[in-house]
């Protein structure tokens, strides 16, 4: 609901980037092959969350008020004088930046609001808070987590004042918290917020309903996440039950893929298989209906196309894969840049492994496309993503120019140590002689030199351990 390759016995989510790598926890699973897919289209006594009280703004006030937080410092830096300036074209300046990516931009321009807000309106007004919620969410965009915490909490408490501690309004703004506090690996406040949530929602009935469906969700991964699947499996069960009744599908899958990983954490091999099965299923028969309105549907396509590629079941995650992959092309780049990341790179990794080399290099490409365009220049997903186009480099090598791959077998030694990680490959030379003999590995890719590396895991990276969806 809510990054691949690995070794063949493992299966990773594509959620969960908190919990221990399930190569450790799946060693003894024996997995059935599943069916191939369809090639035919169609169509508590709970915690309360601790909230500070709202801060005053920095005005022209004699009263000495305490240093600025995050929130505050950035607000004073960004406001610009508001006079003879219309909060509609600010707003809608602020949400065309928003949509094409600059939220910067679009952060300031909210600010803006937020300082013509408080003039006209007042600092306890609906509109202020409002504008806040909408500031958290630009700040989540841009990985400022503590500032969106911070503003969040300001729209807590802001609409506990207003509206009531357990009004719909503020019960959804301590959810959306949760959802920033366990981003933010804040896992024992997120949950709280969740179970808080949770229970404001039972406790409205009917109109929090789907509301309280949705959290218990969030809490289920959040548990499953962190080891804990006995308790994630109590959620999902009767949620599976809830969302099979409503009718609501896209929902089902989610969950679907998220008891994937619980089976998973429980070495249930039965359930998982049968659970791979229902999903794979369901996928068939809804994706091509529901992806538009509901694009969830495709992460949890790449989710099992992962799957599919750890247990070497390349044809299924191919068959899949080549359908999520032109939906997923179809969404708004920025909004969806992150899933689009994780579809080009399962795909990229396994039309490597079909020595399908031109979709490969042109998946990858878009890949680090993708990475850059998000700012992101160190961390494992760039590692990931450079360990497929340096083996795509060496499939694509004509035999002609074989002799020139020595430097090409330093670059990779190199790549590798300053990766930290030479457990994937060995440097034979030394045990064979100068014979030249080919190495092999269980992705039949080989090298004349002796460097025996797996094309499914060059850096011992698991994309899925880096999915986020």
């Amino acid at each position: 609901m809510r990054d691949e390759p690995s070794a063949p016995s493992s299966v990773n989510s594509p959620h969960g980037t908190h919990h221990t790598p399930l190569q450790e926890r799946e060693s003894s699973i024996n997995l059935l092959t599943p069916k191939p897919i369809c090639e035919e289209e169609s169509d508590t006594k709970l915690r309360s969350v601790n909230l500070p009280p709202l801060q005053t703004f920095h005005t022209a006030s004699p009263v000495q008020l305490a240093p600025p937080t995050i929130f505050e410092q950035e607000y004073e830096d960004s406001v610009a004088s508001p006079e003879g300036v219309s909060p509609n074209a600010i707003k809608n300046k602020a949400e065309s930046h928003r949509e094409r990516g600059e939220f910067a931009k679009a952060a300031s321009e909210y600010l803006r609001l937020v300082d013509i807000f408080v003039q006209e309106k007042g600092q306890g007004s609906v509109t202020v808070f409002e504008t806040f919620a909408e500031l958290a969410d630009i700040y989540q965009a841009q990985g400022k987590l503590p500032e969106s915490i911070e503003a969040y909490r300001r729209v807590v408490s802001g609409y506990e004042e207003i509206f009531g501690a357990s009004s719909l309004e503020t019960l959804r703004t301590i959810h959306n918290l949760g959802k920033v506090l366990e981003e933010d690996e804040s896992y024992e406040e997120a949950e709280t917020c969740y179970r808080q949530a949770i229970a404001g929602f039972e406790e409205l009935g009917a109109s929090g309903f789907l509301d309280r469906l949705d959290c218990q969700g969030f809490l289920g991964d959040l548990l499953s996440d962190t080891g804990r699947d006995e308790e994630a499996l109590q959620l999902f069960i009767p949620l599976l039950a809830s969302y099979n009744e409503l009718g609501l599908h896209h929902r089902k899958i989610s969950i679907l893929g998220s008891l994937l990983e619980v089976y998973n954490g429980l070495e249930n091999s039965q359930k998982l298989h049968a659970t791979i099965q229902d999903l794979h299923k369901l996928l068939d028969e809804r994706i091509d209906i529901d992806y538009r309105r509901f694009p969830e549907v495709l992460w949890e396509g790449i989710h099992l196309g992962s799957i599919y590629g750890q247990l070497l079941e390349n044809e299924l995650a191919d068959s899949l894969l080549s359908r999520v992959i032109p939906k997923l092309e179809l969404l708004d780049d920025v909004k969806y840049k992150i899933e689009k990341l994780y579809g080009y790179m399962e795909y990229g990794n396994i039309k490597l492994r079909l020595n399908c080399l031109e979709q490969a290099e042109r998946c990858l490409s878009l890949a680090k496309v993708t990475l850059e365009n998000c700012n992101r220049h160190d961390d494992p997903v760039v590692a990931f993503v450079d360990s497929r186009v340096l083996a795509l480099e060496f499939r694509s090598t004509k035999p002609i120019e074989r002799n020139t791959m020595e430097l090409s077998k330093q670059k990779l030694l190199e790549f590798m140590r300053r990766m930290g990680d030479q457990g994937n490959f060995q440097d034979r030379d030394e045990e064979r002689g100068a014979g030249g003999e080919v190495a092999t590995n269980t992705d039949n890719s080989s090298c004349k030199y002796g460097v025996s590396f797996s094309t499914t895991d060059i850096t011992g990276i698991s994309l899925s351990e880096f999915y986020t969806g």
